[in-house]
Order: structure tokens, then C-alpha cells, then sequence
């Protein structure tokens, strides 16, 4: 993930008419990466993956009364 500084600088490199290469090198990110950021139309949008649900869910209940009554 770059940061909004990151990719504007990509932008403002490919401008001043530099390579795919000498950006990546001069920002330290790989030459796919610069590239894939040249070839979108904005800056990206990343989200938050959803939390998959545990394997225990279904047994919190009899965990927590297991728990309470003291067997541990």
C-alpha cells in the first residue's frame, strides 16, 4: 500500500518525463507497482477485508458456561 504523497510523486515523476524504472528505483517500490499506479485514473481505494467468523462461534455459549462453572 503507497500513500497519497507516494503517488502523486509517481505522477509528478512520469511528468518530468522519467522511466517506469528510475521512479521506482528513486522511490524504493517495484517497477509493477509503479506501473499499475500509472495506469489507473485515481488514486486507489483500498478497503478492509471482512473478518471471516470463527470456527468456535457456535460453542461460545457452552465455552462460557463451562467457563463459569469453574472445570477449567
Amino acid at each position: 500500500m503507497i500513500s497519497t504523497e507516494v503517488y502523486m510523486d509517481i505522477l509528478a515523476f512520469k511528468r518530468q518525463g522519467h522511466s517506469i524504472r528510475w521512479i521506482a528505483r528513486k522511490l524504493g517500490i517495484h517497477r509493477e507497482t509503479v506501473k499499475k499506479h500509472l495506469e489507473s485514473k485515481s488514486f486507489p481505494a483500498y478497503s478492509r477485508k471482512t473478518v471471516k467468523p470463527s470456527i468456535l462461534d457456535p460453542y461460545h455459549k457452552v465455552i462460557r458456561t463451562i467457563n463459569d462453572r469453574g472445570r477449567w
